[in-house]
């Protein structure tokens, strides 16, 4: 009697928290067959049945020996078996599970659900469904929630918290033994649910005779402990004939309802006090912390709770960009356009004002869902009298999935049910098209909507389909934008969050990192970017590219501010075995993704050698979550970045000589993973021979096309006795400028548009199907950077016989180009469209034409040779390099000179006299490098008089080369008149300002 009155006086003072079992969502659906744990078991182990019998049958007898004498722990085992069976077959099948047996569940009888809502507490349930929730249309949290989990154990939301997970997200569902270690494990969710036990009054409802849950058990006995004096704090309703003697003296005390089942809702109608009735509801404001409460549970910039809740919106959320058109169509585009046609951001003030229907396209992590809160948060600004609403989720059970989970939030707030939703902007995430009936459901849902605004987030791949069905739907006024990439501007943003007064060291390493890595320009990379730079790491000066991929892999693997769920206790370096072994099977398939049970398999075989007693799937679920591997299409697991996958080949080669010798077998094929490799070992003259035999596949021949040739000798026009330039290849004279440097015009900065997308990391095509010039790109690419990183080699004589090779491939690459472009079925359409936007009259289109032909290969060549070759660590080598020391020596001088100059050496000067007399003459000195000389000449403030004498010595010999003159007075006069034009534009880059380095990407 006494246990009663304090119950009810629980009720009173308002410190009741209910927490409901399997029996409430048994009551409530007429005793389903898997409303109860053991009725979902069976319901497992039949299912594998069907699949594999065998398999099947020996869980049935584990389940039928464990019915005798049901334990915690047996049945728990087995939940590990079905999910594992479940999770392994071509499609992961354990979420669709869930959602067809728990997810089938409703409401048939609602008088225990109703008499638990007239209590007026909290609900906190262990159960996976969302029956409660139909029948009192409230919404749902789960403990990957916390602030929600925290805002209704305060009673400041009618949610219903599901302390075990919900089956709409199965990362969430506390299924087995592993799962429990997960959640006791979770700080979070244990503070809120140790916190309200120790303050409020617990009610469990549904939990039969007994309440042995690994969850519960350390927090009773934590109170029980600490509270040793105080009685009837905690109670459990249950049958009379169920009872425990003595009970009274428990931490939880049963408190019988009644001698039948139906009892129940009676028994919680005479506890209840009376309904207090809910004024006006302010849904705007409403909208506006809900959203704020969505953003802070994701935000990546700020991770303490105490910080956290100080943030604004503004704050917390970096402007998106957004683009007309995918990103990657813009890249593409962006290189045949000119620049008056570039594309440029979405003005999105306008359209957020005025649209009707919007859908926010993204690709993979791209942030497509910060993005929406941004839009949402911006329109119901731009509209005054509306609120927001973002669902994070787009199905549900119902004919009308989206309507129902607005007015459960509506339910939430307190709003009546006769409130329309014709101020409403409306905004679904992750609208994931399908060939199903729920999508189908939930389109139609939102094309009757009456909102007055309707944002729609989508994959990028599902854009079309998305917006055919609207269409299909009656709704054919949409508006569509793309998620853009983030660039300096973006990240200067992050950066001033982060780290105020460091932003802009911040941001200019940062981008240069993953620019130089092809990660993408996300904001999520970015923030983890930042960290390491919060955290002390200095990356941008070192050497190799691994090691800032190292890091970065590392922080992805092993950071506890990500939103993962999935928790194996790995160490970083278990978690680095497991991938390496992903990577290495991979490899040796020659193929960038597996099946998932075959990743599983593979992972279970090491764990048996090494002992090791993780469980499969939360380690590939953890390694998901935390963005190294993915799942695409028929369950096919792969790394999210093609350049994860080469790392880690290339540590596993390291260490794996049988490996190692495998990807030496075809490095073409396997080229990015012969580069990592010989950037981590950095001193194997093998990875040298290996390579060395590939440069055989480009034959060395005198070169047949016009770069190299020598150019024509021209009469000197009267203009080069007033011009301080050297002339351009047709001899056209332009206008007399300020200086003799030409200097890149103004120029409007457009949304930077270079491309991030991911690379293969395996060649497609075979060797033997390729053009020439494509096979030599490959193997100078190659041999380049393998000599680049093979910096601790102590054979230097055999680098430099290398090196000689190499550099003649490189000539003849850039011959094989040429005659590559010459040889374009097309080619004068190509030229005409490029030529049509010059402006030049017509009788220049021939002139241009060549010019083209030799300019595209003479500056992919510069590219390739700063990209891959050019590195203070070969200034000595390419320093010793002999001109006749093969067959295309004196034009492998030409290259040697050039890779000096874009390593940022100025010993490029002291190679200028090594130049035959023919190299001098040759289009590619003449026109193409005689440029960057003079230019350096002008603006290089480190040379010295010495090596400006050398500059200006060359400069008139290809003057020299290119010009007849009439007389020798002619050729002094042009001769003094050029060199006096140096030594102005010098004097006049001396006085000017110091300027800084600005990069228009």
């Amino acid at each position: 009697m006494i246990a009663l009155q304090k119950l009810a006086d629980a009720v009173k003072r308002r410190q009741l928290v209910v927490v409901t079992g399997t029996g409430v969502t048994s009551a409530l659906t007429n005793n389903a067959p898997t409303s109860s744990w053991l009725g979902l078991l069976e319901h497992g182990v039949n299912h594998v049945i069907q699949s594999d019998a065998r398999r099947g049958k020996l869980m049935q007898a584990k389940l039928d020996l464990f019915l005798d004498d049901p334990r915690v722990d047996d049945l728990l085992s087995l939940a590990t078996d079905i999910r594992s069976e479940l999770r392994r077959a071509t499609n992961d099948r354990y979420g669709r599970w869930l959602a067809t047996t728990i997810g089938a569940l409703d409401p048939k009888e609602n008088a225990v659900a109703d008499a638990i809502a007239d209590l007026g507490v909290p609900i906190f349930t262990t159960n996976y469904d969302d029956v409660l929730e139909q029948a009192l249309g409230r919404s749902s949290a789960t403990w990957k929630e916390p602030a929600i989990m925290r805002d209704i154990a305060m009673n400041n939301s009618n949610a219903v918290g599901h302390l075990h997970g919900i089956y709409r997200d199965p990362d969430s569902v506390i299924f087995n033994d592993v799962d429990y270690h997960r959640i006791i494990n979770d700080s979070k969710a244990q503070a809120i649910q140790n916190a309200a036990f120790s303050m409020r009054n617990f009610l469990f409802i549904g939990f039969g005779s007994g309440l042995d849950d690994p969850n519960f058990e350390p927090m009773v006995s934590r109170f029980a402990d600490d509270n040793q004096t105080a009685a009837y704090s905690h109670f459990k309703l249950c049958k009379a004939e169920d009872v425990r003697p003595g009970s009274e003296l428990d931490a939880i005390v049963d408190v019988s309802y009644g001698e039948q089942y139906d009892e129940l809702a009676g028994f919680l109608r005479s506890i209840a006090p009376e309904v207090i009735r809910v004024g006006h509801v302010d849904r705007r404001a409403k909208g506006e912390e809900r959203l704020l409460r969505q953003v802070r549970e994701n935000s990546t910039l700020w991770r303490e709770n105490e910080v956290l809740d100080e943030k604004k919106f503004e704050d917390l959320v970096i402007p998106p960009i957004f683009l007309p058109e995918p990103h990657d169509q813009y890249a593409t585009n962006s290189v045949i356009e000119a620049e008056s046609r570039q594309v440029e951001p979405i003005n999105m003030v306008s359209l957020v004002a005025n649209s009707k229907v919007l859908v926010v396209a993204g690709g993979e992590n791209s942030g497509v869902t910060t993005a929406l809160a941004w839009v949402l948060h911006q329109a119901v600004r731009e509209r005054p009298g509306t609120h927001g609403v973002l669902l994070p989720k787009y199905y549900g059970a119902g004919p009308r999935p989206v309507t129902k989970a607005v007015q459960t939030i509506y339910s939430d707030w307190g709003v009546s049910k006769g409130e329309g939703q014709d101020d409403l902007i409306l905004a679904v995430d992750n609208l994931k098209y399908e060939a199903s009936a729920r999508f189908d459901r939930a389109i139609s849902d939102i094309a009757q909507s009456d909102a007055t605004m309707k944002i729609i987030g989508v994959q990028q791949s599902d854009t079309v389909e998305v917006v055919r069905e609207l269409a299909d739907k009656g709704i054919h006024d949409v508006d569509v934008v793309y998620l853009g990439r983030f660039s300096d501007a973006q990240a200067a943003e992050i950066a001033r969050r982060v780290a105020p007064g460091r932003e802009s060291r911040f941001v200019s390493t940062v981008m240069v990192i993953i620019r130089d890595k092809h990660l993408p320009r996300t904001p999520f990379t970015i923030t983890l970017l930042m960290e390491l730079l919060n955290s002390g790491k200095t990356l941008k000066n070192q050497d190799s590219e691994i090691a800032v991929l190292d890091e970065y892999l590392n922080l992805l693997l092993f950071a506890d501010f990500l939103r993962v769920t999935s928790a194996p206790r790995m160490s970083l370096r278990n978690k680095r075995v497991v991938i390496e072994l992903i990577a290495r099977k991979l490899v040796e398939a020659r193929e960038d993704k597996a099946p998932y049970a075959d990743v599983a398999g593979w992972i279970s075989e090491l764990f048996e050698e090494l002992g090791w007693s993780y469980e499969v799937d939360v380690v590939l679920d953890d390694l998901k979550q935390r963005r190294v591997l993915t799942t695409g299409p028929g369950n096919m697991v792969r790394f999210q970045r093609g350049i994860y996958l080469e790392l880690l080949a290339g540590i596993a080669a390291k260490s794996n000589p049988d490996f190692r010798q495998l990807i030496f077998a075809s490095p073409l094929e396997l080229a990015s993973i012969v580069r990592m490799y010989a950037a981590m070992s950095r001193n194997d003259l093998d990875v040298l021979d290996v390579v060395e035999t590939e440069l055989g596949r480009i034959n060395i021949q005198p070169p047949s096309g016009t770069i190299l040739s020598s150019v024509r000798k021209r009469v000197a026009p009267e203009a080069l006795l007033r011009e301080s330039t050297v002339p351009d290849v047709d001899d056209e004279q332009a206008a007399p400028a300020d200086d003799a440097v030409d200097r890149a015009p103004e120029r409007t900065v457009y949304y930077d548009g270079s491309d991030d997308s991911d690379r293969p990391t395996f060649l497609t095509a075979r060797i033997e199907d390729l053009p020439p010039a494509r096979v030599a790109m490959l193997v100078v690419d190659l041999a380049s950077r393998v000599l680049r990183d093979s910096d601790e080699i102590r054979d230097q004589e055999r680098k430099q016989q290398y090196l000689g090779k190499l550099l003649e491939a490189w000539v003849m690459f850039m011959d094989l180009y040429q005659a590559e472009l010459f040889a374009l079925p097309n080619l004068d359409e190509t030229v005409r469209r490029i030529f049509d936007k010059t402006g030049f009259p017509e009788k220049r289109f021939e002139n241009f034409k060549q010019s083209l032909l030799r300019m595209v290969p003479s500056y992919i060549t510069y590219s390739g040779l700063s990209y891959c070759l050019s590195s203070p660590t070969l200034d000595r080598l390419l320093m010793k390099f002999e001109a006749d020391g093969g067959s295309l020596g004196e034009w492998a001088a030409l290259l040697r000179t050039l890779t000096l100059f874009a390593s940022g050496s100025t010993s490029w000067v002291d190679t200028l006299d090594d130049f035959s007399e023919a190299a001098v003459r040759s289009w590619f000195s003449a026109t193409f490098f005689a440029r960057f000389a003079e230019y350096a000449f002008v603006t290089d403030g480190r040379l010295s008089e010495a090596q400006r004498s050398t500059i200006r010595q060359y400069l008139r010999d290809v003057i020299d080369a290119r010009y007849d003159f009439s007389s020798v007075g002619q050729r002094n006069s042009a001769m003094n008149n050029f060199e006096a034009d140096l030594r102005r534009a010098r004097l006049q880059e001396e006085r000017r300002p110091k300027r800084a380095l600005t990069v228009l990407n």
